[in-house]
């Protein structure tokens, strides 16, 4: 028997639509090196582990040092404090296992709340939500474990911050905040109008009567400071305004206009004014007639154009200044002058970035910019906005659905011109601000025209995974393996997206059951490719449920729903749904197809009879499988490879055989044959026992000349697919891993049967070539190491020691993470061992 074995590969790929394989560090099929010098060497491998457990023991019995949790709070605080707040809930976590008072807890769960508060701050969307959501929870924790706000920390929050942040965070979650806000409100001292002001502007859209008297109780005061009072004034006109009082707001500014000393606050109160007049005409306008809308936006460009040729700019005075020119873009626009629209813009961001009209104007270059100038600079500009919409936060003076509005009306206008490619740029900058759920059921155009967005969106995103895929399977897998699977990742990515955008347009499409269907049936089978199986399988699971009638489409998502299940290990599912397929829908084509599955899952959970009776059954089955259709080879071959793996090797050279027979010239037959040698081989080993236990020399002849027999129909078959993979491998340039993996076993397992019939010289030369096609890799160390056996069986000492000093040699130049990236059962600390007890054993 042979003293060195490669670990077993995995069974190949199945012809034609076979699952994919088990990883290539599969436990082996065959015995080992490791098992065999387990046998021989168990001593020496006892004695080193117990010299190590006796070194690594003072270690393993050293106590962790006492953790100081008033030390590791006050780091934390200060993290918090420096604006770190990752820094911050990571040392406060280090403390998850150490006794600590109340009063601690509570400290640790406020500073988590605020660290997840400056984190919410940061982010958008979903991530905003969750921090938002940490930060609610971690503060409810925090004042559980004291009597009330004020025994808070006092060096990192007060009562009325404390609420403040707490209600900031609700409106994050998607709450109005506004019990927070309020508790906040009624704790702020009258010195504290800067906090004051933050509350009013976030209960601004949740409680307009309180925002009413919060600022008519600061007009009312006399020691209001002047930049208060103005900021007051301006909020009050703009809820009028937004409530629809127009009358009141301009009565209101006329009324302050003549207190407020001249200079700066009077512009800003003519500015506000001139506010006033266009967002009457522009948003109150169905109120007004044609020629008083144009009366207003005229009043408005009048009185900017005034306030701006007196104005000089003054430091200290940017937002005024850029509201200015904000306000005379947006006039202009409206009264059709694109080009001294964009000039004013562009005036804001050039003079006054950083304002918070900068965004806005951004809006104004790009709609400005889609009137008169080439299509791509209008893309562009709108392509910054949506950029900086997407990654900070809101703009109240940019409404998300006006934007989306105006890139969807661009889009359409592009449509009708016939302009596919640029009308679909748009609706690609649209897509991350589409959201159904802002969408209401009186919107009907615009609910359509977001299910074509979203339907367009996802078949392009879907093309282009297959792009990629493509692009992909023509890399080659050897010496590009890294760009192949950056290929794949963005592939999948791109097939997730499309998946979400199907999903998203089926939602949409709740009065149309055929197109919501079909969206839905695309986006599972999306979420299959990309490998969201989860996905795929509640996908699958609605539109089973949903769309019963349907047979033949539910027949095609049962069959991928059990495929689905498959992948995610949920073999039992997996089986009932292959089940229901055979008997529910046996005249669909996924019906033929569902036995082989059904088998590997009755393999997967250890149920072998039933894994065999299924692929047995099938192939017994000549009404619906002829013997030349796919699913009975799929069939034979997964039968095979059961007989393989369950060590019934005679009959798996039977079914072996028979693919070899059926399909010569099929790319899968050099593996077939692979396993074919593999089961003489294995076959030959097995008959060791048999002639050690036989009780007649007539018996032991006979056994052992069977075992020759199979030994060396095993090392014909080797000799075949090194053959048969050298020569691939000549045509291609290169083999894949899988190929290279089963070349190198063919190599050494067709030695070892040399080996194994004693042919000592023969093997030698085998191994010789083994070595020199892996110089320079671990297998070259391992063919030296059955080198030293063969000539220690022919009783040639000095031969052995010369091959076992060339392994020595040979090892001393790899490095161990050579070994570290080979499939091979040792180490190279192991294999140096055994070839330096080898050299001092006396042997030779």
């Amino acid at each position: 028997m042979a003293e060195e074995r490669p670990t077993n590969p995995p069974a190949p790929a199945a012809p034609a639509d076979a699952l994919p394989e088990p990883p290539l560090d599969a436990p082996p099929k065959g015995p080992s090196l490791l098992r065999e010098l387990a046998d021989k060497w168990q001593l020496p491998l006892l004695a080193i582990g117990l010299l190590l457990l006796l070194t690594s023991l003072p270690r393993l019995l050293t106590r962790p040092a006492p953790v100081d949790a008033d030390g590791e709070i006050a780091q934390a605080r200060q993290a918090l404090q420096d604006n770190h707040p990752i820094e911050a809930i990571n040392r406060v976590d280090r403390l998850a296992a150490a006794k600590t008072t109340d009063a601690q807890q509570s400290q640790m769960s406020l500073i988590r709340g605020l660290a997840n508060h400056a984190l919410a701050a940061l982010t958008r969307d979903a991530v905003q939500r969750s921090h938002a959501r940490a930060c609610i929870a971690e503060l409810d924790r925090s004042l559980s474990l004291v009597e009330k706000p004020e025994s808070l920390d006092s060096r990192l929050i007060g009562p009325a911050e404390f609420y403040l942040k707490r209600g900031q965070a609700r409106i994050w979650s998607l709450d109005t905040g506004e019990k927070d806000l309020l508790a906040a409100l009624a704790l702020v001292s009258p010195g504290q109008d800067a906090m004051r002001r933050q509350i009013v502007e976030l209960l601004w859209n949740a409680n307009a009567a309180v925002v009413h008297k919060e600022l008519d109780g600061m007009l009312a005061r006399a020691d209001l400071a002047p930049a208060d009072q103005l900021w007051a004034i301006r909020k009050k006109t703009q809820l009028l305004v937004r409530e629809g009082a127009v009358d009141k707001a301009e009565q209101l500014l006329n009324d302050y206009l003549g207190k407020l000393p001249a200079g700066a606050s009077q512009d800003a109160l003519e500015v506000e004014l001139a506010r006033v007049y266009y967002e009457s005409a522009a948003q109150h306008g169905d109120k007004l007639s044609s020629r008083q809308r144009e009366a207003k936006m005229d009043e408005a460009y009048r009185l900017l154009s005034a306030v701006q040729l007196r104005r000089a700019p003054v430091v200290g005075e940017e937002e005024t200044d850029s509201e200015l020119c904000w306000l005379l873009g947006e006039v202009s626009f409206t009264q059709n002058r694109p080009v001294e629209a964009e000039e004013n813009f562009r005036t804001v961001t050039r003079l006054y970035p950083g304002t918070p009209f900068t965004r806005a104007a951004e809006l104004g270059i790009a709609k400005s910019s889609a009137v008169f100038k080439p299509i791509d600079r209008a893309y562009e500009a709108y392509q910054q906005v949506v950029d900086q919409l997407l990654r900070g936060p809101d703009d109240p003076l940019i409404d998300r659905r006006a934007v989306r509005n105006s890139l969807l009306a661009l889009a359409e206008q592009l449509r009708r011109q016939e302009q596919w490619e640029s009308s679909y740029q748009f609706l690609v900058l649209l897509y991350p601000m589409v959201d159904p759920a802002e969408v209401k059921p009186s919107q009907g155009d615009v609910k359509e025209m977001q299910g074509r967005l979203l339907r367009r969106l996802a078949q392009e995103e879907k093309q282009a995974a297959e792009r990629l895929a493509r692009e992909a399977a023509q890399r080659s897998p050897a010496s590009q393996p890294e760009e192949i699977g950056h290929l794949n990742a963005q592939a999948r990515r791109h097939l997730r997206l499309a998946a979400e955008a199907f999903l998203e347009a089926a939602h949409l499409e709740i009065t149309d059951d055929q197109r919501s269907g079909d969206d839905l049936e695309i986006a599972a089978t999306c979420y299959d490719e990309a490998g969201e199986i989860l996905q795929a399988i509640v996908v699958l699971t609605k539109f089973v449920r949903d769309y019963p009638g349907d047979q033949s489409r539910v027949a095609r998502a049962v069959f991928t729903l059990a495929k689905s299940y498959q992948g995610a290990g949920q073999f039992d599912r997996a089986i009932a749904q292959y089940q229901r397929m055979i008997s529910e829908y046996a005249n669909s084509p996924d019906a033929n197809k569902s036995p082989v599955p059904m088998a590997q899952c009755y393999k997967s959970l250890g149920k072998f009879e039933e894994a065999e009776k299924a692929l047995t059954d099938l192939l017994a089955d000549d009404r619906r499988y002829s013997p030349d259709s796919k699913e009975y080879s799929l069939a034979l071959f997964e039968l095979a490879k059961l007989k393989y793996e369950r060590r019934q090797y005679r009959q798996a050279i039977a079914r072996f055989d028979e693919l070899l027979q059926r399909e010569p010239a099929s790319p899968q037959s050099v593996y077939f044959r692979y396993h074919l040698a593999d089961s003489y081989r294995l076959s030959g080993i097995e008959m060791d026992a048999s002639i050690a236990a036989a009780k007649t020399p007539l018996e032991r002849q006979q056994l052992s000349q069977t075992r020759s027999l199979w030994l060396g129909q095993a090392k014909e078959h080797f000799d075949q697919v090194v053959a048969a993979l050298e020569a691939r491998g000549g045509e291609s340039g290169e083999l894949s891993e899988l190929d290279s993996l089963y070349l190198r076993n063919a190599y050494f397992f067709r030695a070892d049967c040399v080996f194994d019939l004693a042919l000592y010289d023969d093997a030698i030369d085998l191994y010789d070539l083994a070595a020199l096609k892996y110089h320079g890799q671990p297998e070259a160390v391992a063919a030296y190491v059955q080198v030293v056996n063969c000539y220690q069986r022919l009783k040639k000492p000095e031969q052995a020691r010369t091959a076992n000093e060339r392994a020595k040699w040979l090892l001393k130049k790899l490095s161990p993470d050579t070994f570290s990236r080979r499939p091979l059962p040792m180490g190279k600390d192991y294999l140096a061992q055994w070839l330096e007890w080898v050299s001092q054993s006396g042997m030779w």
